[in-house]
């Protein structure tokens, strides 16, 4: 048995490498005539003295100096400006929470004084009606109940909305006076 071996591959025929073209070869300058010659530069300047460079590096570091401190004030001018604001901004606001707080207080204990009241007036009611000795008693007790309750509703939310006005008046009075002071100061 013979062992074939593959065949050697021959390489790919390279393609002929493109002709190079001659750049074009710009057209001949007129000589220059006399109006067009410039004349020769002036001598440069003279070399200053190593002592005037000197002062004039110092002048440039005391400017800098001057500007970096300048910078530096104005900087812990505008940080103290913006402190002073946040601790009125946070005195502002904990006295509105506060007022807020006790509002909402106040409304609650009223809500529940009412409900408190409410279900009195609806125990009282229910006793009476056991004790009516006819259903025209009962029908009477029940049309008065109804029309004492229907005018408590009103009391009640009469009630109950002068002290949310009271509230919401007491918890943004910290924040309107914070507001008239600071454009009084704009202003």
């Amino acid at each position: 048995m013979a062992v074939r071996r593959p065949a050697p591959k021959t390489p790919a025929p390279v393609a002929p490498a493109p002709k190079a073209v001659a750049p074009e070869t710009p057209a001949p300058k007129a000589a220059p005539t006399q109006a067009a010659i410039k004349p020769a530069p002036e001598a440069p300047a003279p070399i200053k003295p190593i002592g005037a460079v000197a002062a004039t590096q110092a002048s440039i570091d005391a400017n800098l100096r001057k500007a970096a401190s300048k910078t530096i004030e104005q900087g812990r001018a505008a940080f103290d400006r913006m402190k002073e604001a946040a601790d009125e901004t946070t005195q502002t606001l904990e006295a509105s929470f506060a007022a807020s707080s006790k509002g909402a207080t106040e409304l609650a204990a009223k809500a529940f004084e009412n409900a408190k009241a409410n279900a009195n007036a609806t125990f009282d009611h229910l006793k009476a009606l056991a004790t009516a000795k006819s259903v025209s008693d009962a029908v009477s007790l029940h049309g008065q109940f109804l029309r004492a309750q229907a005018e408590a509703a009103v009391a009640q939310a009469k009630d109950f909305a002068e002290l949310a006005k009271k509230t919401a008046t007491e918890s943004s009075a910290p924040i309107q006076a914070q507001l008239k002071k600071n454009l009084a100061k704009k202003g």
